[in-house]
């Protein structure tokens, strides 16, 4: 029962917390401070996916030293598939189990057992939660369910966090553009500040902007951001077919 009210207290806590802050490195430490407290455990990480690379990277520590070695990305991401399909993993002996990596190195930091939980949002995992212990222990339903819905309520907070970041980007995006229209007239002008602050916005290599020309039915290239003049230079664009696959959510 004591373990029990400790949960609903954690729960209440970081719940309070995430409804009142959209820093992220906030809501990672939370996480990962909230699981060592309430499970007794001598670390944990957590680690949020990077699309860009295809890998999870740590997003916060603590209880671990700098000297730690981690699973190399590749390696944690079929830790995490293995994770998806049994929905945790839990390790009695973290130096020998196989399932884990590094077993010197969790040898000479003092890790004796793990629990990992994924971080999910509607189904799809954004990062994977681990705990550590300093003594062997077999993680019992109770814990293991605990963990697992500290992270799934981590994802939701974390995902929240990115939506209102996106959303003051794009506000900012909007200002921007309204101020340049205000000190300008020149429409092509205006399409390339609103192209590069895109760019930069949304952290891709190149924004095009095209308008159709209804008599041609073609679509001109009004402005650009980070393409090479041979790329621009590639010739027309077919409007029905660029706007059909567009439609279609294809590139």
């Amino acid at each position: 029962m004591a373990k029990k009210n400790n949960y609903f207290k954690t729960f209440c806590k970081v719940s309070r917390k995430f409804g009142s802050t959209f820093d992220r490195e906030e809501l990672l430490n939370l996480i990962v401070e909230s699981a060592i407290d309430t499970m007794e455990g001598k670390a944990a990480s957590l680690f949020l996916f990077d699309k860009k690379r295809d890998i999870f990277v740590r997003g916060a520590q603590k209880g671990l030293s700098n000297d730690y070695l981690h699973s190399k990305p590749i390696d944690a991401r079929k830790v995490v598939e293995d994770i998806l399909h049994g929905g945790h993993i839990a390790v009695y002996d973290a130096t020998t189990d196989p399932h884990v990596e590094n077993h010197e190195a969790k040898r000479k930091e003092g890790v004796a057992s793990m629990l990992v939980v994924p971080v999910l949002v509607e189904g799809r995992a954004i990062g994977i939660l681990a705990l550590y212990t300093a003594t062997p222990r077999k993680f019992t339903k109770e814990e293991i369910e605990f963990l697992t819905a500290l992270a799934e309520q981590g994802g939701i907070a974390i995902q929240h966090a990115r939506l209102v970041r996106r959303i003051r980007e794009n506000t900012r995006i909007f200002h921007d553009l309204a101020a340049s229209i205000n000190a300008s007239l020149d429409i092509k002008k205006i399409m390339g500040i609103m192209s590069e602050d895109i760019a930069r916005a949304f952290d891709v290599k190149a924004v095009s902007v095209r308008l159709l020309d209804e008599d041609e039915r073609t679509l001109k290239l009004m402005a650009s951001y980070g393409l090479s003049d041979q790329y621009l230079k590639k010739g027309p664009v077919s409007a029905e077919k660029s706007i059909a696959e567009a439609l279609e959510g294809k590139p």
